[in-house]
């Protein structure tokens, strides 16, 4: 698993608000009156009844598969008019860790199509712990007051999962809603490969530094690797494995801590790596599936990137670099990459 090659993630917890929000500069909605028993939602709410949203979406340590809706009567003794929209669902815990979903990165949301007002329900996840890359099936539950009722869009609402701000997932419900699944979206490495030598013309024995990099795998995604959680709105995630085939008289290594791989965006700005997995590799030797990876800010993924590594041994020190293709597009799911 990829992001098991970074630090040991711990698994997430966390609780949620009870009362439905709204974002936004309208009034307060007027309140539906209590019913008097009988289950009857109205036709803005039954009209997700049914439907299957049949959807994958990767959020705050979590792969959530949703599959089918059900709008139903609270389990609770509850009159006051509210309903419950209950999602099939099948998480997939993508950590080795073990994990309990967090209800405090879930929300159902919509929008007011005339005034652009949010208004947000909270969702309460029914699973136990999971155990590290399991799945688990389970429901999530949305509670909608009488007053959700009245200003629920079936067209414009979506479950949001992870948290605000951190690159959450977006399941929409209706079609008026895009998906953005933030699952992992591998590269075509071909041609990832490049010299790191003192003298690139001369040969391999001559030299005490003479390194040949090979990207193997790589990998964008919207999830740090550091603490699982997802990165700032804007922020994208470039995971990277590589061999070192040191053909050099010395052993040969990458830096300490960060900054020994660069990678230069298509608007020339530059960031450095978050570490490696592995620094060092001995004269004859090839080391494999050495792990790093950048956190980069981009209005789009799309485009040529410059990668770069500097690699010291034998007293000296030497660059290289080569121009990849980098693209957002064609997500896979975790349980797809070995």
């Amino acid at each position: 698993m990829m992001l098991a090659s970074a630090l040991v993630l711990a698994a997430a917890c966390g609780g949620s608000d009870d009362s439905a929000t709204q974002t936004g500069d309208a009034g307060t909605p007027t309140t539906v009156a209590e019913t008097s028993g009988s289950f009857d939602p109205p036709a803005n709410v039954m009209a997700v009844d049914g439907n299957d949203i049949d959807e994958t979406v990767f959020g705050d340590r979590f792969e959530w598969s949703i599959g089918g809706v059900s709008v139903t009567e609270p389990s609770g003794a509850s009159t006051d008019g509210s309903v419950d929209m209950v999602f099939d669902t099948q998480v997939y815990n993508v950590f080795t860790n073990p994990a309990a979903p967090s209800t405090a990165t879930l929300a159902l949301q919509w929008d007011d199509p005339d005034t652009g007002d949010t208004f947000t329900a909270p969702v309460q996840a029914d699973f136990e712990i999971v155990p590290g890359e399991a799945t688990s099936t389970g429901e999530l539950r949305a509670t909608l007051s009488p007053r959700d009722q009245e200003t629920f869009n079936a067209d414009t609402a979506y479950l949001q999962i992870g948290r605000a701000g951190q690159s959450p997932a977006i399941a929409p419900l209706g079609s008026g809603v895009g998906l953005v699944d933030r699952l992992p979206v591998p590269q075509d490495t071909d041609g990832w490969t490049f010299l790191v030598a003192v003298d690139p013309d001369a040969g391999p024995e001559e030299v005490p530094l003479y390194d040949t990099v090979t990207v193997t795998e790589a990998y964008v995604l919207w999830v740090s690797p550091e603490d699982g959680r997802g990165v700032p709105d804007g922020s994208v995630v470039l995971e990277v494995f590589y061999d070192v085939d040191n053909e050099g008289r010395s052993q040969s290594c990458s830096a300490r801590g960060t900054g020994g791989w660069t990678l230069e965006g298509p608007d020339g700005d530059a960031v450095v790596d978050l570490g490696v997995s592995e620094r060092c590799v001995s004269p004859g030797q090839t080391e494999r599936r050495i792990f790093t990876a950048f956190v980069f800010r981009t209005d789009g993924v799309d485009g040529d990137y410059v990668l770069g590594h500097t690699r010291d041994g034998g007293g000296e020190k030497a660059t290289g670099d080569v121009t990849i293709t980098v693209t957002g597009e064609g997500s896979v799911s975790f349980r797809d990459i070995d």
